[in-house]
């Protein structure tokens, strides 16, 4: 068997060998015309820059020959001191260590890259730098980051009229939206784009705009046209001889087959992706290949084959510092054994995932571990510690609406009734199978079925009724609150009871009595009355010159009296206006979501959602969605 392994694995590689032989021919003449530049022009700084695009032309297929010619740019630009050649140059070796999965190298190279673009003045170089850095923090799933360079980035080739740019880092940008659940934005960024593209006949970029909005049509389960987009994505790369765009084709490919349920197809697709990426070295992509094959063979029930897959893609996450992809692996891993009834292993590797999730603020996915967790102890019959870790996986922060806890906890209720029930059917079966072999009273066996059928009856009357509660306490929740949103006063009593309640650190504040009642009075002054909260860039400093104090007094008056610091101070601010405009029926049709968090005072639509989301437990859309149902 390994030698038939072997074999295929040896045909494969021949097989990509000959594909790579025989689409190279297009680019040979791009390549061709750089190196006939290099040996032809006395210019040095021609010279530099046809280094530069030889490398990049190599990036995607020859990482060596692409390295030896940004060190022979960065050398003849240091020997003439022709600094954008330097930028360029730094800039393409990060990028390629990149590639290498080298993060730390790369953002150090970057970096230099951006100092001398600043000092010399070259805003096409610094929008560059910029994308790239937003790739390795992509890469290591920290999209906050990827979106604040890429948002730099944008800013800038607005400014200076960059039409091109600004299409590749809106790409990027819809490709981030896309990942924190902007939908609505990242189609709208790669469709717009898309056309620009095709209007340019650049067949590179509308390639990769088919394989991001495939990507999005994966999201809204619309899978025959996300298979159309990666299909036709995948026919472009292969012209291109674009390998690594190719394993990303097949993987989304796989994604789609899986989603599908047709897992056959979905391994060969991941199987595909994993040869390409092993021929490119390409670690970063091997770990996701690893990870997405283990899931198959999870869905064929080959669990202990699926945990050296899930194993084997942990130890390159790990290596490479991708604390996302660690937890992803944990979780997986925790559902093997889980289905292996590992239940100690299992609860292991999914406190792990919670853990890495919490630090990084993904609280989606720490939900689903949370539930995993939740599961696992409900197997185990720890039905209180089951109950509390479903109560902390809605308990991120305390809000308005409880609604989603309420729901969450009744479902906990039912699936608690329905184990106690399930455990008390199998000791029935269990004495039923002993009475059968030790006496055969036909009586008895009766009375056993009876008995097990009454406590199925009453354990679904105990559902039904805690089915009932949940349905009502849901819509009890929603009136409620949308209540209390549609009235100011109800709301201001809320903020004193957080003053009233506001924790105790017995330490001696530094503001004087007086001093600090008059800033108080003014702030409130400012923010109920004059909204002063809308102003998306207001900081603590403007704040507090208008207060005619310091940053220092303010923060500590609002610390002291509110138990929060200024950003979660103005934020929630913030939220309760948002929440007035979306219950507004008037407000609810003339702004969008995007509107609503411009006039709340929101920089972007992302911090708008995400501080909702920690706020209320729930999205701004379902929010809007309940407020107009009532």
């Amino acid at each position: 068997m390994q030698k038939l392994n072997y074999t295929k694995k040896v045909l494969a590689i021949i097989l990509l060998l000959i594909l790579q032989a025989t689409t190279s021919a297009q680019n040979r003449n791009t390549t061709d015309s750089l190196k006939n530049i290099t040996a032809e022009t006395s210019h040095d700084t021609v010279k530099i820059q046809a280094y530069i695009q030889l490398s990049c032309e190599y990036e995607n297929y020859d990482l060596d020959t692409a390295l030896y010619y940004s060190d022979r740019a960065l050398k003849k630009s240091l020997n003439i001191n022709y600094k954008k050649g330097v930028a360029d140059a730094y800039r393409q070796k990060g990028i390629l260590a990149i590639c290498f999965d080298d993060y730390n190298s790369a953002d150090s190279l970057i970096n230099i890259a951006i100092s001398i673009c600043r000092e010399i003045n070259y805003p096409e170089g610094i929008i560059k730098c910029f994308v790239a850095l937003s790739e390795t923090t992509y890469k290591k799933g920290e999209y906050r980051l990827t979106l604040e360079y890429l948002l730099n980035a944008l800013k800038i080739a607005e400014d200076n009229n960059y039409k091109m740019l600004k299409s590749l880092v809106l790409g990027n940008l819809g490709l981030v939206y896309l990942e924190m659940g902007d939908y609505e934005k990242a189609i709208k960024y790669n469709l717009n784009i898309l056309k620009i593209f095709e209007e340019l006949n650049d067949k590179r970029q509308i390639a990769n705009c088919n394989l991001n909005i495939g990507c999005f049509y994966i999201e809204i389960e619309e899978l025959n046209k996300s298979m159309g987009f990666f299909n036709n994505a995948l026919k472009s790369f292969i012209e291109l001889n674009d390998k690594r765009q190719q394993s990303k084709c097949f993987t989304n490919i796989g994604i789609v087959y899986k989603k599908q349920k047709k897992y056959k197809e979905a391994l060969l697709n991941f199987n595909k992706a994993l040869e390409i990426d092993i021929i490119n070295n390409d670690t970063y992509e091997i770990s996701a290949d690893y990870n997405h094959i283990g899931t198959i063979y999870s869905k064929f029930n080959k669990n202990i084959k699926a945990n050296e897959y899930f194993a084997e893609s942990l130890k390159i996450k790990t290596r490479l510092g991708d604390k996302i992809g660690m937890a992803s692996c944990y979780l997986n891993i925790a559902c093997v054994e889980t289905k292996l009834k590992n239940y100690k292993i299992a609860e292991v590797y999914c406190i792990k995932s919670i853990e890495l999730y919490k630090q990084n603020k993904v609280l989606n996915s720490q939900r689903k571990a949370l539930e995993q967790l939740t599961k696992i102890y409900n197997l185990t019959g720890q039905y209180k510690k089951a109950f509390n870790t479903q109560n902390k996986a809605i308990a991120f922060k305390d809000s308005l609406f409880n609604i989603e806890k309420i729901r969450k906890i009744t479902q906990l209720e039912e699936k608690y009734l329905t184990g106690i029930l399930e455990k008390q059917n199998l000791k029935l079966k269990y004495e039923n199978k002993i009475q059968q072999s030790k006496i055969y009273n036909h009586k008895k066996t009766h009375k056993i079925y009876f008995t097990g059928l009454f406590l199925s009856l009453f354990a679904v009357s105990i559902i039904l009724i805690q089915y009932k509660k949940k349905n009502n306490a849901y819509k009890f929740l929603v009136k409620k609150n949308i209540n209390l949103l549609n009235k100011e006063k109800e709301l201001k009593d809320i903020k004193e009871q957080k003053i009233v309640n506001k924790p105790n650190n017995n330490k001696k504040t530094t503001v004087a009595d007086n001093l600090k009642e008059d800033i108080l009075n003014k702030l409130i002054q400012l923010l109920d009355n004059e909204k002063i909260f809308k102003k998306f860039n207001l900081s603590i400093e403007k704040l507090a010159k208008q207060l005619q104090t310091n940053k220092k007094y303010l923060s500590i008056v609002i610390n002291e009296e509110f138990g929060i610091n200024y950003i979660d101070f103005i934020n929630e601010y913030r939220i309760k206006e948002s929440m007035f405009l979306l219950s507004d029926p008037e407000k609810n049709l003339k702004l969008s979501i995007s509107g609503i968090a411009e006039e709340s005072g929101f920089k972007s639509l992302s911090s708008f959602y995400r501080t909702f989301k920690n706020y209320t437990g729930i999205t701004p859309s379902k929010f809007r969605q309940e407020a107009i149902a009532l």
